[in-house]
């Protein structure tokens, strides 16, 4: 395990829970209205664009939530976690 894994694992009791992803690029209008709209009713939310992927950590043992994001900001994504993920145009996947 390298050092930011280690890092991630040892600060898990700092990760929130939340109760919708939201997946899209930044400045995505869309995204954008669906983060507010779930900010204004006060729903736990985090926001994640795909091209974030490469430098997050996941944790997830069975029986347990998953844990998403940085050392620096964590979340768990229990069973009724829902994603909102925006389509992916423009993206493009480096091979």
């Amino acid at each position: 395990m390298g050092a930011t894994t280690l890092a991630f694992l040892a600060a898990a009791e700092f990760a929130r829970p939340v109760d919708v992803v939201v997946v899209a690029r930044p400045n995505d209008q869309h995204g954008d209205a669906v983060q507010a709209e779930l900010a204004r009713r006060r729903i736990p939310t985090w926001r994640v664009s795909l091209n974030h992927f490469p430098g997050a950590a996941i944790s997830w043992s069975p029986g347990k939530p998953c844990q998403l994001g940085s050392p620096n900001d964590r979340v768990l994504i229990g069973e009724h976690t829902t994603a909102w993920w925006r389509r992916p145009a423009g993206w493009t996947r480096k091979v």
